[in-house]
């Protein structure tokens, strides 16, 4: 298709591998409430990266390890027919278990982070008039205990300003974003492998599994800002 006059399509590809321009592959679809370039590996891993990068976070929160990563990892997804434009996993569920027994289920629904326990769950939609959910609905008027774990809660952009102002931390940092990001990313290799999959956490490299490892690394083409 020709290049529209106001896209500077030379520079909007960056470092990545030329390809012919198309309206797909740029642009937001009619129909679709997401550009084309997020569904092309190229330039994003797609929704696997980008929802469960929002919801991982809370849940990396709510376990206490936001600075760690978990030591195995399986999950199964589904893939556009090879050839597609469109590449990235469309549908997915994978499952990450961390070093305390926890197990994290991250799969395409409706976007939410549940916490469930012997006493049941509670849940956090991410745009929902009804933003809190529990079973039973009492848990919500649980007092949380001194000794238990206490979120700061503030506005993301508050966050950052006072870190600005402090020459502190943010909530979330690099470190934190870094993990986060990582679980997608793992689970991501699990699916495309079709296999379980151990992690050491420390070393953040797969056990005894070359070909997991070398998906670890970024792959020719790709910019370093899609990871």
């Amino acid at each position: 298709m020709p290049v529209p006059e106001e896209l500077n399509y030379d520079l909007w590809q960056g470092p990545s591998q030329l390809k012919p321009y198309t309206q797909e592959r740029v642009h937001r679809i009619k129909d679709y409430e997401r550009p084309g370039w997020m569904n092309i590996r190229d330039y994003c891993d797609g929704m696997i990266l980008n929802w469960t990068t929002h919801l991982n976070d809370i849940a990396q929160w709510g376990n206490n390890t936001d600075r760690t990563g978990p030591v195995a990892v399986e999950g199964q997804g589904k893939f556009p027919p090879q050839g597609s434009l469109w590449d990235v996993c469309y549908e997915f569920e994978y499952t990450c278990t961390f070093a305390n027994g926890v197990k994290l289920i991250c799969k395409t629904e409706a976007p939410y982070t549940r916490f469930e326990g012997d006493e049941g769950w509670v849940q956090a939609n991410f745009s929902s008039a009804d933003q809190l959910q529990a079973e039973p609905a009492s848990l919500l008027d649980t007092k949380i205990g001194p000794d238990e774990l206490h979120f700061p809660l503030m506005h993301e952009k508050r966050d950052f300003l006072d870190a600005v102002k402090s020459r502190g931390q943010t909530l979330a940092d690099a470190e934190v974003g870094h993990r986060t990001a990582s679980l997608g990313h793992l689970g991501h290799i699990a699916i495309q492998l079709g296999r379980p999959l151990k992690f050491d956490p420390d070393k953040e490299r797969f056990v005894g599994d070359d070909e997991a490892n070398k998906l670890l690394a970024l792959p020719p083409g790709r910019s370093p800002w899609t990871l």
